[in-house]
């Protein structure tokens, strides 16, 4: 009976030892991919580093993250949220750890309203507009443009990968920030999952207006509006706006471009990034997968 006793005590030890060794290698390659994806290129050796994380400092837009979608994601409960909606709450708390000291603003459709109706008035037709629109991200796109004009901010859509803060990159004096998008001809346009202004600034008003000027077929956007309109309306700007702006740009991915990150994961619109032309530093992921617009391996 002892000699069937310490057998099975063996045993029983001998397997709790290879459940560790198999946790520590898969808790090893979960730490490698967090680390793989946060590396970037030294803008002057050429060399891999790590992204620090830089708190706001005197920057004229203000310290303020901006998110929206239909509910609150990140106060609802978690029972009442599907697979998609926790991958972009993972998404989000990533965004926000970059930024620790921000305040946050998630906006869901009421709030949203409220913010359409605080920026063009109680009577402004974009709020039925916004009502009856079906489809989230164009009820996104007139979002953060009232958003951006209340309070200023940086605006992330749920989906766009952050690798490192804004802050640490951004000029103070920058006005407002966005990548052009990757395309071109008469989609050309701004890749506004991430943008960011201060408060007040013109380019707001004059794009929820272009929404009006769509919805009332006085206007007409190939492809995704939004995009269309936020460029159209900075053209519209003044040049001392413009000289307060920066543009970063919306690309797909290319190894030799871009040789210190990892490569996106997913093919099609999944293979883009956004980075900065003045030194082809990666900031962004264009897309998680999993989400909306790149979702097929």
């Amino acid at each position: 009976m002892k000699s069937i006793r310490y057998s099975t005590l063996f045993h029983l030890q001998l397997i709790a030892i290879l459940l560790i060794l198999i946790g520590s290698v898969f808790l090893y390659k979960i730490n490698r991919e967090i680390i793989r994806s946060l590396i970037l290129t030294d803008a002057v050796t050429g060399e891999q580093r790590f992204p620090t994380i830089s708190a706001h400092d005197n920057h004229a837009i203000p310290n303020i993250l901006i998110f929206t979608y239909s509910k609150n994601l990140l106060e609802a409960p978690t029972e009442t949220l599907d697979v998609s909606e926790i991958l972009h709450i993972r998404n989000i708390q990533k965004t926000i750890s970059l930024h620790p000291t921000a305040q946050i603003r998630f906006l869901d459709d009421a709030a949203c309203l409220r913010s359409i109706s605080n920026v063009l008035g109680s009577q402004s037709k974009l709020l039925e507009y916004f009502s009856r629109e079906g489809f989230g991200p164009f009820k996104a796109d007139m979002c953060r443009g009232a958003a951006l004009y209340e309070t200023g901010g940086l605006y992330f859509d749920l989906d766009i990968h952050a690798l490192m803060s804004v802050w640490s990159v951004l000029p103070k004096d920058t006005q407002f920030v966005v990548p052009k998008s990757s395309g071109g001809g008469r989609f050309e346009g701004f890749f506004q999952a991430f943008v960011g202004s201060v408060k007040s600034h013109p380019i707001w008003k004059l794009y929820l207006l272009g929404f009006e000027d769509i919805y009332e077929n006085r206007e007409h956007a190939p492809g995704a509006p939004g995009v269309i309109i936020l460029w159209h309306s900075y053209l519209r700007l003044p040049p001392n706006f413009k000289e307060k702006s920066m543009i970063w740009q919306e690309e797909r991915f290319n190894q030799t471009k871009f040789p210190s990150i990892a490569p996106p994961v997913g093919f099609g619109n999944c293979q883009y990034v956004v980075y900065m032309p003045s030194n082809n530093i990666v900031l962004f992921y264009s897309r998680i997968f999993g989400s909306r617009a790149c979702n097929k391996k």
